[in-house]
């Protein structure tokens, strides 16, 4: 970077003023930010450098030309070169610390602002100028979002201003490096989501959506509609996956006619053709073969219908939310009912949470409720097997596993409640369901509600280890730890306990703080491991 750019100063500055109002702005910010002056003294250290270099430069040229002196090309070729060598001292790895940055910035912004964009406070600049509007503020707005990485915000900023050339250049900028940025963020989340490792696959993911990576997009749709890696939700993976599509993705549009295709209300048969075609046209194979088959553009109703016809007892319930609707009269409740005379789960499910909730006095009937959960159970509805598990409570709100290391002052009343709400949860593990299977193992591991059985513990937190459970991950390094239904190795609990640490699971990161500090069977002790843990932890902070 050349010496007057570093200084901001123009063709008429004077150079030894400039440098003294730098010198003052940085070290005004000693005192309060002592964790800065590292960064305040380089660039104290880089301003008075290019004030040497300037004035020295100044000085060269003034005498060359009293001497009126004359040189060969290869003089003014060695100069050059020196003084490219000299600049590229006065780059940095902070904000304004290359030449077109500093040259395009320092037009809108004084000294004083400048130094707290190269100090990192960009961020609280920005809000001060929430209310103004005139084209110089858009462009203040612009360089502060692009300097805390807000590249979207920074070219909408930009392209707000109409007049100006090199505006136009920097929104350009900010779209290709929002382009790069989301790039590198959607081919991270995929990595993660090879290793299947779908919740921590969500935030690069959508950090590349709110970039406008179009395959970000999509993939973050079809998260949110099939409630992988985050909540379900259906309306937001549909605006997702939509802006995916209109934008030009492929899978975007194939997992909307496929939606169409597995019965989701919201994508109508209308739709899912039209991005079908889109697909097609632009020469997917997939998109063509299914057109091919054909879409039903039937109202869905008379579809329904004939599947009901058919004996399609979840059409039924289809039906019945395709009629939810003021106009039509109870019609939709005629459906529900017939569905669950069917026995079609949501159904069941419908009228058991409709008597179990004592809000609704007209309707609240815990028998009526119990026979719902207990007919929706005998068809493997999970959601139905867990609450009949817990309304087995009647007199306590504490689950056994909660219970389970401090059960010696139970009465029997309790325990024989818990031991049904365990044979509930044992039969929903058993059904595949990982979220309860850690606590099927704290039960067997303490012996309560169950006979204490460690080697059951150790099977089922591994079941939910292998599937990805962090805190079974723990349970599992804990077992390893102290021989607990498997032969004791410090090193295969080690590794689970960074796994689970990883996961979030602060037993892990206390027991990782303990072993590294003092070291444990084996481990050495590390310092900074220890200390990696304890921050990650929190142990020690206010």
């Amino acid at each position: 970077m050349r010496p007057e750019t570093v200084l901001n100063l123009d063709y008429n500055g004077d150079a030894k003023s400039q440098l003294s109002q730098w010198l003052s702005e940085y070290t005004s910010y000693l005192d309060d930010y002592p964790e800065k002056e590292e960064i305040i003294r380089k660039l104290i250290s880089r301003a008075e450098l290019a004030y040497k270099l300037y004035e020295q430069r100044l000085q060269e040229k003034r005498e060359s030309l009293r001497g009126c002196s004359f040189h060969d090309d290869s003089y003014y070729i060695e100069t050059a070169r020196i003084q490219d060598d000299e600049d590229s001292k006065l780059d940095g790895d902070f904000p304004l610390g290359n030449e077109s940055d500093a040259v395009f910035v320092s037009k809108y912004f004084s000294v004083s602002d400048l130094v707290k964009i190269q100090l990192g406070f960009a961020e609280r600049m920005l809000y001060s100028l929430q209310s103004e509007q005139a084209d110089n503020v858009l462009i203040k707005k612009g360089i502060l979002n692009e300097m805390t990485g807000q590249w979207k915000e920074a070219e909408c900023c930009y392209c707000a201003v109409q007049a100006d050339d090199s505006v136009q250049e920097r929104a350009l900028y900010c779209r290709r490096k929002a382009e790069d940025e989301g790039e590198k963020l959607y081919q991270k989340g995929m990595e993660l989501i090879e290793e299947l490792n779908w919740n921590d696959a969500w935030y690069p993911l959508y950090n590349a959506a709110e970039l406008e990576h179009t395959e970000a997009m999509a993939e973050i749709g079809y998260m949110c509609v099939y409630g992988i890696g985050c909540s379900k939700d259906i309306d937001e993976g549909l605006t997702y996956l939509r802006r995916s599509a209109e934008k030009g993705s492929n899978y975007a549009c194939y997992v909307l006619w496929e939606m169409h295709d597995d019965g989701v209300k919201d994508i109508k048969a209308a739709e899912a053709k039209k991005w079908c075609e889109q697909a097609a046209d632009r020469g997917d194979i997939k998109a063509k073969a299914r057109l091919e088959e054909g879409f039903d553009l039937r109202p869905v109703t008379e579809i329904l219908q004939e599947q009901i016809d058919k004996g399609n007892i979840d059409a039924l319930w289809y039906m019945a939310m395709e009629l939810d609707a003021p106009e039509d009269d109870g019609l939709a409740m005629e459906y529900v009912e017939r569905a669950a005379d069917a026995g079609q789960i949501d159904a069941l499910l419908f009228y058991a949470e409709l008597y179990s909730d004592p809000s609704n006095a007209e309707f609240y009937d815990e028998e009526k409720a119990d026979e719902y959960y207990r007919k929706a159970a005998e068809k493997g509805c999970e959601t139905a097997i867990l609450a009949l598990g817990d309304r087995a409570l009647r007199d306590i709100d504490v689950p056994f596993w909660k219970q389970a290391a401090d059960s010696a002052k139970v009465t029997e009343n309790i325990r024989e409640q818990h031991k049904a709400q365990f044979a509930w949860y044992l039969l929903a593990a058993q059904g595949g369901c990982v979220q309860i299977m850690p606590h099927i193992a704290t039960a067997y591991h303490y012996g309560y509600p169950c006979e204490k059985n460690d080697e059951q513990a150790f099977l089922w937190a591994s079941r939910a280890a292998d599937a990805g459970d962090s805190y079974a991950m723990y349970q599992i390094g804990y077992f390893y730890e102290n021989a607990l239904g498997c032969e004791k190795d410090m090193t295969v609990a080690l590794l689970f306990y960074i796994q689970a640490a990883e996961g979030g699971v602060l037993n892990a990161m206390y027991r990782l703080i303990d072993i590294y500090t003092n070291g444990k069977d084996g481990i050495p002790a590390d310092k900074e491991k220890a200390n990696r843990y304890r921050f990650m932890s929190g142990v020690g902070r206010e």
